[in-house]
């Protein structure tokens, strides 16, 4: 009985010891990889890490060390000096909101979201929605222009194209390149194409008023194209004194130019800009001299 006793106890004491052991073992630990939560819910005495694991956890702590591009601006440039930006563009013609008319807006949608037709519609998957006219009723608000002009300060378009100047776009182009027959690539706000696909001249439409006394200038640039400087742009397109909104009878200056990016050079900013003339058309020769002859 003493001896089957004693072996009781061993056994015993040796459980208690294992689990002390594999509970200081399982410590809670942070979890450096979203993907390998579940292995650590598990709590594996030992974890295993795969070769994959390992270089991630190697790259992902060097990652952590970079510094992030303002710290890196802040090195460039320890005392930038602060310029108020200058709105060189029209004033907004549209009047601001009202607090009571927005509140009947908010209002509106609400009882909209609310309405049982609309639900059952939606969880059904028959809901329509007018896209054109939800479209055009965005290119009217005060969210078109701030959206793009959000859009030109992220990636650094006013200060590369005026410095110090900015605009709020008023007037929304359609730019599109011919792609087939019965096909076009567009261009939207940020959209990626590569140069093949802009290797013809491209249809730009915009509504006009057509007023007598309106004319237009276009111009396509690149912003990342120069291949001496760094701070220059490559002229693509200039079409100037263009009567409303046919572009065929405007005076180019620059014939279409496709974009040439050299191979290596990342993406480049390409930029479309119309210009609304004040005061009727401009003498291009006066200001720059005799033109050269495309």
């Amino acid at each position: 009985m003493s001896i089957i006793a004693r072996k009781n106890l061993l056994k015993l004491a040796w459980n208690i010891q294992l689990k002390s052991v594999r509970h200081h073992r399982v410590i809670p630990m942070p979890d450096p990889m979203p993907y390998t939560t579940a292995i650590w819910r598990k709590r594996y005495p030992y974890r295993h890490k795969t070769q994959f694991e390992v270089t991630h956890d190697e790259v992902y702590t060097k990652d952590m060390e970079l510094k992030t591009l303002e710290e890196r601006r802040q090195e460039f440039d320890p005392q930038p000096i602060r310029v108020d930006k200058v709105n060189i563009g029209f004033l907004s013609p549209m009047n601001p909101v009202s607090t009571s008319e927005s509140h009947k807006r908010f209002e509106h949608y609400a009882n909209q979201r609310n309405r049982a037709d609309l639900k059952k519609l939606h969880y059904d998957g028959a809901l329509r929605l007018p896209i054109d006219e939800v479209h055009d009723d965005w290119l009217s608000s005060r969210s078109f222009s701030e959206n793009l002009r959000m859009i030109a300060d992220h990636y650094g378009l006013f200060d590369d194209l005026f410095k110090h100047g900015y605009f709020i776009p008023r007037i929304p182009l359609n730019v599109n390149y011919p792609y087939d027959n019965d096909q076009v690539t567009p261009i939207y706000s940020g959209n990626r194409l590569y140069a093949k696909d802009a290797s013809e001249k491209p249809q730009v439409e915009w509504k006009s008023t057509n007023e007598s006394n309106e004319y237009y200038t276009l111009i396509f640039t690149n912003l990342d194209g120069h291949l001496k400087e760094d701070n220059a742009e490559v002229l693509h397109w200039f079409v100037g004194n263009i009567p409303g909104n046919q572009i065929d009878k405007g005076e180019t200056l620059c014939t279409y130019l496709p974009p040439f990016p050299p191979n290596g050079s990342g993406w480049h900013r390409c930029v479309f800009l119309l210009y609304k003339h004040q005061n009727g058309p401009i003498n291009f020769s006066e200001l720059y001299g005799p033109l050269p002859e495309n």
